[in-house]
Order: C-alpha cells, then sequence, then structure tokens
C-alpha cells in the first residue's frame, strides 16, 4: 500500500502570503498563528507605505499645478504688458501717419493752389486783351 501524504503546513518566510495550516480542526496550529501574525504586520506596513506614497503622489501634483498655475499667471502678466507696450506703439504710429496724411494734404492743397494761380495768370493776360 502507497503511503499516504501527510501535507505539512505551509508560512511564507518573509510573510508574503497567509499560512495554510492543515491541522484538522477550526484552531490552527502555533507556528501557523506566529506566521499569521507576521503576515498581518507586513501587510499593514504595506497598506501603511501605499497610503503614504499615495499622499507623497497628491502632494507632488498639488505642487505642480500650484506652481504651472504660478507660471500662468506670470506668463500672462508678461504677456499683457507686452500688449499694452504694442498698443501704445500702435497709437503713436497712427498718430504720427494721421499728421503725415495732413501735412501731406495741405501740401497737396497748397500746390494745387498755386498751379491753379498760376494757370489764372498765365491765363489772364492772353484773356483780357490789352489795350
Amino acid at each position: 500500500m502507497p503511503k499516504a501524504k501527510v501535507r505539512g503546513c505551509y508560512q511564507s518566510s518573509v510573510g508574503a502570503r497567509p499560512p495554510r495550516c492543515y491541522v484538522v480542526g477550526s484552531v490552527m496550529c502555533p507556528p501557523c498563528v506566529n506566521a499569521l501574525g507576521i503576515y498581518k504586520r507586513v501587510k499593514a506596513n504595506k497598506a501603511a507605505k501605499r497610503r503614504q506614497d499615495n499622499r507623497a503622489s497628491a502632494a507632488r501634483s498639488r505642487q505642480k499645478k500650484d506652481q504651472k498655475t504660478s507660471d500662468i499667471h506670470s506668463d500672462h502678466l508678461a504677456l499683457t504688458a507686452e500688449f499694452e507696450e504694442l498698443a501704445q506703439e500702435l497709437a503713436d504710429i497712427t498718430r504720427a501717419s494721421q499728421a503725415l496724411a495732413a501735412a501731406i494734404t495741405i501740401k497737396s492743397e497748397e500746390r494745387n493752389g498755386l498751379v491753379h494761380a498760376k494757370n489764372l495768370r498765365s491765363v489772364s493776360p492772353s484773356a483780357h486783351p490789352s489795350k
């Protein structure tokens, strides 16, 4: 007759997995009870580390968001100042352009007046015969 295999209890050496106790009954053997205590401590430590890492990650995310908001705000201020400077420059150019247009108009009217007067002088003697 073949020998019946006797199953031994399983305990993780580093507490990564819960123990499996093959003792008959609802009570665990003392080594499995110790292994279960180690497993629960390891599990609690891992959970605490995970919570701590999650909090650190959330803090980094908030810090990056605040930094991005600050960068956007400073960019907005710089662009607003540049816009106002360019708007002032455009207003100066527009005023200069209007002044030049007015000077050109005056000069053109003056020239037209001189040409018209010259034409009148040249036409006057021939239009009125001398006596």
